[in-house]
């Protein structure tokens, strides 16, 4: 017999996992991977991005052809600001694809004053041109 569940997919910086929670919010099933990093297009250490993709499709098709569970919800935890851009065919686009000048309202070099170290000492946060989420939104 099937349970109603809900499936947490939680896609952090070190590790992935999935989470299957009944409706008294036991945890049924889980699994916890870590899928390793790759180079960037500028050689730095960045999330595979297909890797996560295909870990995500795969882990939801076989937690929904499940007899086990009736999985009626569906929700993503990320880290930080996490986002990921897709263009109209649902492929991945970086931001050197995208049109700066239609996404953000301000520019990233406004940043680039002796004050942005400090910011980026207590935030952890590349200077870039994705820099505010909250404007692409």
């Amino acid at each position: 017999m099937e349970t109603k569940c809900c499936l947490v997919f939680d896609v952090g910086k070190t590790n992935q996992k999935y989470f299957v929670f009944n409706t008294e919010n036991k945890i049924l099933k889980r699994e916890k991977v870590t899928i390793p990093k790759v180079l960037d297009e500028d050689g730095h250490m960045a999330e595979n991005i297909e890797g996560i993709v295909t870990w995500l499709r795969e882990s939801f098709d076989l937690i929904m052809a499940s007899n086990e569970f009736k999985i009626d919800k569906v929700n993503f935890s990320g880290f930080g600001a996490t986002l990921v851009h897709l263009d109209e065919k649902k492929e991945v686009v970086t931001p050197s694809d995208l049109t700066s000048s239609v996404l953000y309202g301000f520019s990233p070099k406004s940043f680039s004053n002796s004050s942005s170290d400090f910011f980026r000492s207590l935030t952890a946060i590349p200077i870039c041109s994705i820099f505010l989420i909250t404007i692409q939104i």
